[in-house]
């Protein structure tokens, strides 16, 4: 799916399904990446939407819209959560990453993780 239907589709669904996400301003990116086919943020007044290229050539319109739906629940979700716990999850990542410096260790995301800064579903590549 071409990135302007994928916009077009995401306003539509924030219009339609989700109230504390419509006043905010929609950033999708398309990327290169085997990790995950969508994620997504939220930072000021913006919803940060990345998308696998890959997955999202080859997934079907149905597979897309729901994917699209599962991830801006997370920024629905967030939207109603306010500043202090934006506030919250800064704090609790600047220390994982001191930690994770220090540490050496590889804490990169694994499969049904959930980073503290973001939400971010790890979905498997979906066939359609």
């Amino acid at each position: 799916m071409k990135k302007a239907k994928l916009i077009a589709l995401a306003r539509r669904i924030i219009s339609t399904s989700f109230p504390a996400s419509r006043g905010l301003t929609l950033n999708l990116k398309i990327v290169e990446t085997d990790d995950f086919v969508m994620a997504v943020s939220i930072e000021d007044r913006e919803i940060h939407l990345e998308v696998s290229r890959e997955d999202a050539a080859r997934m079907g319109h149905s597979v897309v819209t729901g994917v699209l739906a599962h991830e801006l629940c997370h920024a629905e979700q967030d939207c109603r959560h306010g500043p202090f716990l934006e506030t919250l999850f800064s704090w609790l990542s600047t220390t994982i990453r001191k930690y994770d410096d220090v540490s050496g260790q590889d804490r990169r995301q694994i499969p049904g993780s959930r980073s503290l800064t973001e939400y971010v579903t790890v979905i498997p590549n979906v066939g359609t």
